[in-house]
């Protein structure tokens, strides 16, 4: 009769060592639960900058010249020891590429809304970016529509998008002939916005985001702070979506209501992507005021729940667009001079699952600011963007930071903050 024990030191059954076998099988076959974004941003710390529709209206638009200079471009950036580009792909309801679109391609790319260029922009820039070892996030104002009304003329001023820009056979001009029905794109201070209280346009949206990053091997989703423009509730003609509400019936309160059409929007956004790719991050920048942020007049941010609760972003780079110095009209120290400001940051309750980065003013750089000073900070010091970056880099809670924007590499008036940071960045 042949032995029911196991040949093991266990002494176990021969039915109990096939089932510890078969449970070891399957526990070795599971995999590990991934990093959290915040652990692997802090592994790596992101050193950014954005790439802006000013920086593609740059852009040569023929093919090879085009394939050239994506090429300096990122090696320029991953030579001053950058890593990462929050690189714009859907400014004004337009699109960057070529696949899957869901809106008409940018003027800013092809020189005029709608038409399509022979080559994918998008495509060439993520070679370029990943041949150097850059990491690249797509860059999304959702909502916005237009920026300018299409009156005002200064020529030297890059144009902004007009309504006149839009198509007539694209999905926008639709959207707007059906506008007093559908109310999916609304006027406001004479530019136009699709509304994000509308699920279905919050869909389309997220359907959009979802197509790109299946399409393309993008390593990030970032949206910027374009949710809600500056609102009056008390005045019809700058109410925006207030009718919406009206017909909700909802129990909340119209900011309440609003900050929830934003959760909606940033919670399936979150799913979506990381259900198409789930190592691709999905961040935001926010304005960098926390009492702008908090308003029922703007923005319409829940940045609470953003940093304490899973499910709506990886990571937060709040524009910190100040200096060391700003002041308040009467002479005193004001929030939002930049030590002020980040302690302000770091402060907030926030989930290990989140990383948080600092947005910096390289725009500013010997530009000035109106920051009730004398003579303002930005022309008398040269190295504040290099100090701002020594700080972040001190505070082991925060991430990385990112410059705003490419072009600010070039303006002479930069030059001696871009000497000083490339000394740090080295």
């Amino acid at each position: 009769m042949p032995n029911r024990k196991c040949f093991c030191w266990l002494g176990l059954t021969r039915l109990a060592c096939l089932q510890l076998a078969f449970f070891l099988l399957v526990l070795t076959a599971v995999k590990p639960l991934s990093v959290t974004a915040g652990e692997k941003v802090r592994k790596a710390p992101v050193r950014a900058i954005w790439f802006s529709f000013y920086d593609w209206n740059a852009m040569p638009r023929e093919e090879t010249a085009f394939r050239q200079e994506a090429d300096r471009i990122m090696e320029e950036i991953s030579g001053l020891g950058l890593n990462t580009v929050f690189l714009h792909v859907h400014s004004h309801s337009d699109a960057y590429y070529l696949k899957d679109p869901g809106f008409p391609m940018s003027k800013y790319v092809s020189g005029r809304m709608g038409l399509n260029t022979p080559y994918d922009p998008l495509a060439i820039m993520l070679e370029a970016a990943h041949s150097r070892g850059l990491k690249v996030h797509a860059w999304f104002n959702p909502f916005r529509i237009t920026s300018t009304d299409g009156t005002a003329k200064d020529p030297n001023a890059i144009e902004g998008v007009s309504a006149r820009d839009i198509p007539a056979d694209s999905l926008l001009s639709r959207l707007w002939r059906e506008r007093r029905e559908k109310r999916y794109i609304l006027e406001h201070m004479d530019l136009h916005y699709l509304n994000p209280s509308k699920k279905e346009v919050r869909d389309y949206l997220v359907k959009t985001i979802e197509d790109l990053v299946r399409n393309y091997p993008v390593d990030g989703v970032h949206l910027d702070d374009y949710f809600y423009p500056a609102l009056d509730d008390s005045d019809p003609a700058f109410s925006f979506d207030k009718l919406d509400y009206e017909a909700s019936g909802s129990s909340l309160s119209i900011g309440d209501w609003r900050r929830d059409n934003i959760n909606r929007f940033m919670k399936k956004v979150y799913k979506r992507v990381h259900a198409v790719r789930p190592e691709v991050l999905v961040g935001v920048s926010p304005a960098g005021n926390l009492e702008d942020l908090r308003s029922d007049s703007k923005h319409f941010v829940d940045i609470d729940s953003w940093l304490r609760d899973p499910g709506y972003v990886d990571y937060l780079v709040p524009q910190i667009y100040w200096g060391f110095e700003r002041k308040n009209p009467d002479g005193s120290p004001s929030s939002e001079a930049f030590k002020s400001c980040l302690k302000a940051w770091m402060g907030l309750e926030r989930s290990d699952r989140m990383a948080l980065l600092v947005g910096l003013a390289l725009y500013k750089a010997g530009l000035g600011d109106e920051d009730n000073n004398p003579v303002s900070e930005w022309l008398v010091r040269d190295d504040i963007i290099a100090r701002q970056i020594k700080l972040v880099s001190k505070q082991k809670s925060l991430a990385g930071f990112a410059l705003f924007d490419y072009s600010d590499l070039h303006r002479p008036e930069a030059a001696g903050e871009l000497n000083h940071m490339k000394d740090l960045l080295k």
